[in-house]
């Protein structure tokens, strides 16, 4: 008799690494085999290798082969996969007019264990993905993983801005700005209160921020130019200032009027944009936003009665120009200023009203009127009406404290289109008692 046994069975166990990083080849394969002499080892069953051992490979799904002294062979599947790759989400502030102020914000996920962050490429890194109080430069953003597993950003140039820009009074012009600013900057606007400590009336009720800016040719985008104007409160989430009736003007460095220009604005308020096309490459371009201040009114006062604002002009994410001073919200009397040749005073005792005359009258832009009240708690109603009587637009209906105080027209109506030029009365009633003003309005 004679008997056939079988060989050693033909055995094989895999085992692996993944890759140190989302996308590389570095995941490795070890597999062990058991038959009959020496073993070779395959992952595409055709090149043979001696060693078990696969390196440098990238996540996929693999077969990995042994074969005996006899030629039999057997296979098993394994997989590599990649470990989550790592995102950004990056913000960036400019810095200011005293070249600092500028930030950067990431926000990163993926990866594998801690992340740390760098802006100079890598050089130096640090745990917080905040940078801040930087200064004009560029940064290159790196960001990486317990495995040193890196992902970039594009650069980050920060452009010193102009600081050429100014908040300015009612009825500005472009030559009273550009190119020597003839008027005093516009700092402050003053409010009071309702009898539910609400904001009432804000003085003066409009503003203007006025900037310029060289269009250089890496601004110009084919023959287009978007510039944005933003604003930005020191008290976070308080309301931000409405551009009226989307009134963004274009000039030319002799003041004359580009037309026509698209303007698009937000309803958050924070932002107004107009498209120039076709710019002019190096150009000086001058912009006027005419902005109401009344968007703030029914609103509970910010904290510490206080609220700073901030303009700047920019073109992408640069900077290109940007007011020094701020313009601050807060709870004061209108008792400085004089209008004509006559000085703003407070009444005495026993009188009701004391009423000035309409500035400019006749006027294109706005008119101003000053009137005080001597006793409180006071019900003023003043509005605008037609030479028929009709009511065109109403300015103010409260309750107000003794003080001195204006209001601004110009020209809207009620239902927000402009009012015909023409002759109107300005009707002002304090505590019952009325006096009209005529004015010219040179539509």
């Amino acid at each position: 008799p004679y008997a056939l046994v079988n060989p050693a069975a033909l055995t094989l166990s895999v085992g692996g690494t993944n890759p140190l990083c989302n996308g590389g080849a570095t995941g490795n394969i070890t597999a062990v085999g058991g038959g009959t002499g020496a073993l070779t080892y395959s992952k595409d069953n055709a090149t043979f290798q001696a060693s078990g051992t696969f390196a440098n490979l990238a996540a996929g799904n693999y077969t990995i082969w042994v074969k005996d002294a006899n030629g039999c062979q057997t296979s098993k599947p394994y997989s590599l996969v990649n470990p989550a790759a790592i995102s950004l989400a990056v913000r960036s502030t400019p810095p200011g007019c005293n070249s600092t102020g500028g930030s950067i914000s990431v926000t990163a996920t993926g990866g594998t264990g801690a992340l740390q962050y760098s802006i100079n490429g890598g050089a130096t890194f640090q745990n917080s993905g905040t940078f801040a109080n930087l200064s004009a430069g560029t940064c290159n953003l790196v960001v990486k993983d317990a495995n040193s597993c890196q992902t970039t950003w594009q650069p980050i140039t920060f452009v010193p801005p102009s600081c050429s820009a100014h908040i300015l009074p009612t009825a500005t012009t472009c030559a009273d700005y550009y190119p020597v600013l003839k008027i005093s900057d516009l700092t402050q606007l003053c409010y009071n209160l309702d009898k539910t400590k609400k904001i009432n009336n804000v003085a003066p009720g409009v503003f203007f921020y006025y900037s310029q800016f060289t269009a250089s040719p890496s601004l110009i985008s084919g023959s287009s130019l978007t510039v944005t104007i933003r604003q930005t409160v020191s008290q976070p989430g308080y309301k931000l200032f409405m551009p009226q009736q989307d009134q963004l003007l274009v000039y030319d460095a002799s003041c004359n009027r580009i037309q026509p220009v698209t303007v698009r604005s937000y309803p958050t308020g924070d932002s107004i944009k107009v498209v120039i096309n076709p710019a002019t490459p190096n150009a000086t371009y001058i912009l006027s936003v005419k902005y109401n201040s009344s968007t703030v009114a029914g609103l509970t006062p910010p904290s510490g009665k206080t609220a700073t604002y901030h303009f700047a002009t920019c073109v992408g994410n640069i900077v290109v120009d940007s007011e020094q001073l701020g313009l601050k919200l807060t709870q004061c009397k209108l008792a400085q200023a004089s209008i004509g040749p006559e000085p703003i005073r407070l009444l005495t005792p026993g009188d009701d009203l004391q009423l000035y005359q309409a500035v400019p009258n006749p006027f294109r832009g706005d008119t101003r009127l000053s009137y005080a009240v001597n006793d409180p708690g006071v019900h003023v109603e003043i509005g605008v009406f037609d030479l028929v009587g009709r009511r065109v637009t109403r300015l103010l209906s409260a309750d107000q404290d003794p003080g001195v105080y204006s209001v601004t027209w110009d020209g809207t109506e009620d239902r927000g289109m402009r009012a015909r030029g023409g002759m109107y009365f300005i009707h002002v009633s304090i505590g019952g008692q009325l006096k009209t003003v005529r004015v010219a309005y040179l539509n």
